[in-house]
């Protein structure tokens, strides 16, 4: 092993993984993260950023940084599926509205109860291991101070996955429940610009080369996207 708990390209360690067990995972993040509440269609919401995440950090964990370091890719897999899913179990209870779904950031005690959630979802699943790591991995995912390779993988591919065309469906939705306009988040996206904000978020909150590129790719096709969304407000106001 070389120093600092990285293995050599021969050494390389990771749980095996075979498709019975991702298939019987996705299968259980469905079912937890799909909520019938009794409108016309189902929430799939959370299992939309699901899905997403899970391609993220499948692409990540095959990065040098990750891919020879000790980690257990079930369990970061199993992490980017469920971290969610205290929204799914707020919307079946009544604690959160269909409308305030996943517009604020995870607290706490939501990201015990997603890793709670996972526990009893995934009993049958996944060995108690990566049960447990991936419990950890939600609780720990965007701390800074976290060790965790699987940690630093789920919130980074948390925080790639908001740069984009979920930034604007994101803001979309907040402007809508304030009863603001597109003019305000042309307003919003206007300002982000004149100041930097989107190269400090991406120079300061992703920590490898391969998500800082394509970061600055998916802020391409935003900036591109809300140039022609504010010509197009200009015109009708």
């Amino acid at each position: 092993m070389a120093n600092g708990g990285v293995y050599s390209a021969t050494e390389v360690k990771r749980v095996a993984v075979n498709d019975d067990a991702t298939d019987a995972l996705g299968s259980a993040a469905r079912r937890a993260l799909v909520v019938h509440d009794g409108g016309a269609e189902p929430i799939e919401l959370m299992w939309g950023r699901a899905v997403r995440l899970r391609k993220l950090v499948l692409r990540l964990v095959e990065l040098d940084e990750v891919r020879l370091v000790r980690h257990d890719r079930l369990a970061v897999e199993a992490a980017a599926l469920f971290v969610d899913s205290a929204w799914a179990e707020e919307l079946r209870t009544g604690r959160v509205q269909r409308g305030a779904v996943m517009l604020q950031p995870m607290d706490m005690r939501q990201r015990e109860l997603s890793a709670d959630v996972l526990l009893r979802a995934t009993a049958d699943v996944l060995p108690d291991e990566t049960r447990r790591i991936a419990g950890r991995t939600i609780r720990e995912a965007g701390s800074r101070g976290t060790t965790l390779t699987e940690a630093i993988v789920l919130g980074e591919a948390i925080e790639l996955e908001s740069i984009g065309p979920e930034w604007v469906l994101l803001e979309s939705r907040r402007a809508w429940v304030r009863g603001q306009d597109g003019a305000t988040l042309v307003g919003q996206w206007r300002t982000q610009q004149e100041y930097g904000y989107w190269e400090a978020r991406i120079r300061d909150r992703l920590r490898y080369e391969w998500s800082r590129r394509a970061a600055r790719q998916r802020l391409a096709g935003l900036a591109a996207f809300m140039e022609t969304f504010a010509a197009q407000i200009a015109v009708e106001t």
